[in-house]
């Protein structure tokens, strides 16, 4: 640089850098919770680098040099399949690394993949409660709503002691029918 007054010339110097910036999400990752033999997909959000250098995606399980085997990528869509299929997987979290690279940085993000601990089915606050039922008329209770946590699939099943004979269960309605006679 020169200034100068019309008689006087200074000259001055001094460096200009350009730097580089890595390769960014739009937002944060995404921590995943998926039930056991429950599959569910997760989309990364968008990334893009600064400078508009075109960006490398790579994913493993952290501290690994692969995915694990219940977690597949589709680089065309950045999406991932999470399919944990193994019993072992019950309770455990694992740590999943993406490095965003536009070849001269890097950025590493990670999300973790939880398989939770399986809970028995519930039927929440409402309990099932005592029935009268006078012989030879017929009574219907509709049983409480029964969820399950990991949205299982829920069995009902029904245990008496003896004199049985007159309880019909439709588990398809939850629905139990009494009909007690005189010869049951």
């Amino acid at each position: 640089m020169s200034l100068s007054d019309g008689s006087l010339t200074s000259s001055y110097t001094f460096t200009i850098t350009v730097s580089n910036t890595a390769p960014i999400f739009s937002s944060s990752l995404a921590a995943q919770s998926v039930g056991w033999t429950k599959s569910v997909t997760y989309a990364l959000p968008s990334y893009s680098d600064p400078e508009g250098n075109t960006v490398t995606l790579t994913t493993v399980e952290q501290g690994q040099s692969t995915l694990p085997s219940f977690v597949t990528f589709d680089s065309a869509t950045s999406t991932y399949t999470i399919n944990p299929t193994s019993s072992a997987l019950i309770g455990t979290t694992i740590t999943i690394s993406v490095t965003l690279s536009d070849t001269v940085l890097s950025s590493t993000y990670t999300f973790t993949i939880t398989v939770p601990a399986n809970t028995a089915p519930t039927i929440g606050t409402q309990t099932p409660t005592n029935q009268v039922v006078h012989v030879n008329s017929m009574v219907s209770y509709t049983l409480p709503t029964a969820t399950d946590a990991e949205s299982n699939p829920i069995t009902t099943t029904f245990t008496c002691s003896p004199l049985c004979s007159f309880i019909t269960l439709a588990t398809d309605i939850m629905k139990m029918y009494f009909y007690p006679t005189l010869t049951t």
